[in-house]
């Protein structure tokens, strides 16, 4: 999605090279400025797209980071009252007990900032690196960010994350975006068939990453939810394609996914059957 379009630039450099004449050298030039001229704008839309997309994720995640945060301000709470009651009963103040509820409230401050910057980190549209990365990093920091939201809505995750992955190329903060992105859609998925179901469904998430026999970093993501239509599976990455309802779905997600994802050297692809789940898979060069 981003850079320069090498379908475009290749074929002029090899014209560029059989041109012999003063005026058809320099027509091939202005052709060669309005193309990067568009290649500037296209990728600057591109950016405004995918930071549009993340300012949703974080309305969307809104929720989840209020669990989160409640949790260390309950452990803050209940330390502030129960130093409050020993003094107002004059107490004798057991210090070690003191000492461990300053130690609950200075890990939950730690959880609650750490919560905070995180959010603040993912938001930002202005710091994007590729750097060599361990995948099961961004995979595991964005679980964590919607534990809370996820245990709410009774969806157990299983983890098989694989040890000592070699490091790829990408942005830590994007490939949570991929995965906060792929988590969201399988939430609706798992919601649409428990609403369809009787009681005894278990929403569940399986998330996995390995390294396949080419030796490219694989991360696969799938869930037990309603499934993607045979007819569909090959239209899900394209713009602007949603089986959503109206005004529930832009159908920008999975194309912008798709981007990044190639982005990063990498693919995705999809596997699904109607009422018994979707899988997402995701292979990365090593860097």
């Amino acid at each position: 999605m981003n850079g320069k379009n090498h379908k475009l630039t290749e074929p002029l450099a090899k014209l560029r090279a059989e041109l012999n004449t003063p005026a058809s050298i320099a027509a091939l030039n202005e052709l060669e400025k309005a193309i990067t001229a568009y290649e500037e704008q296209f990728n600057l839309q591109n950016a405004r797209v995918i930071h549009a997309e993340r300012l949703s994720s974080l309305a969307e995640m809104a929720t989840g980071v209020a669990h989160e945060l409640n949790q260390p301000f309950n452990v803050i709470l209940m330390a502030a009252q129960m130093v409050r009651m020993w003094i107002k009963r004059g107490k004798e103040i057991d210090f070690g007990r003191l000492d461990r509820l300053m130690e609950d409230i200075e890990v939950s401050v730690r959880r609650g900032s750490k919560i905070i910057t995180h959010m603040r980190q993912f938001s930002s549209g202005s710091s994007y690196q590729n750097l060599p990365l361990d995948l099961n990093k961004p995979i595991t920091e964005i679980f964590d960010l919607l534990s809370q939201q996820l245990k709410a809505e009774d969806v157990t995750v299983e983890f098989d994350l694989g040890e000592d992955l070699p490091p790829i190329k990408a942005d830590n903060y994007q490939i949570q975006q991929i995965f906060f992105q792929l988590i969201s859609n399988a939430r609706d998925a798992l919601n649409e068939k428990a609403a369809a179901t009787d009681k005894s469904f278990v929403k569940k998430l399986v998330v996995k990453t390995e390294v396949d026999e080419n030796l490219r970093v694989v991360a696969s993501i799938f869930d037990n939810g309603s499934g993607i239509l045979e007819s569909n599976i090959k239209k899900i990455f394209d713009p602007f394609f949603t089986t959503k309802e109206v005004g529930k779905g832009k159908g920008l997600g999975l194309a912008i996914i798709y981007g990044l994802v190639k982005d990063f050297n990498g693919t995705i692809e999809a596997e699904s059957e109607l009422g018994v789940g979707t899988k997402f898979i995701l292979r990365f060069s090593p860097a």
